[in-house]
């Protein structure tokens, strides 16, 4: 039996500093997912967001809007599918978003996700929504 699962593509990344880290969420086992929303956060001290680096993955195959807003240590961020589009939901895996951060300092940082929210097409929980598995992530700045 597969689980919903939410996650970081890499479990740690590597980075010197001055690196721009390409950040990809994926989203593996997906039923029906018309939007989703959530929290990173990062260490600020050692990381920066690089303004406009977000964006849809390769999940979102219809007409979607994405939202980002950076406030210090947090990214909330948002894709949802456009009512406009005529598509009820996507099943399967994929990017859900990319950002970028930019290292600015030696050190390690946690990647977490907070504030979860995958919704389908009437704004109700996906499928096993309930029994997510969410893995976090860290950055080590050399």
């Amino acid at each position: 039996m597969s689980n919903l699962t939410l996650q970081f593509d890499e479990v740690e990344y590597i980075a010197d500093v001055g690196d721009t880290i390409d950040v990809d969420i994926e989203i593996l086992d997906a039923v029906n997912l018309f939007g989703s929303a959530f929290e990173i956060t990062f260490d600020d001290s050692l990381l920066s967001y690089v303004e406009d680096s977000f964006s849809e993955g390769d999940f979102w195959n219809g007409d979607v809007t994405p939202y980002s807003q950076i406030d210090g240590d947090t990214l909330s961020s948002a894709v949802t599918l456009n009512q406009t589009g005529g598509i009820s939901g996507i099943t399967g895996n994929g990017v859900l978003c990319k950002f970028k951060l930019l290292s600015i300092t030696s050190g390690e940082s946690n990647l977490n996700f907070q504030n979860v929210s995958l919704i389908d097409e009437n704004g109700e929980p996906i499928e096993n929504f309930s029994k997510i598995w969410i893995r976090a992530s860290s950055i080590k700045v050399q």
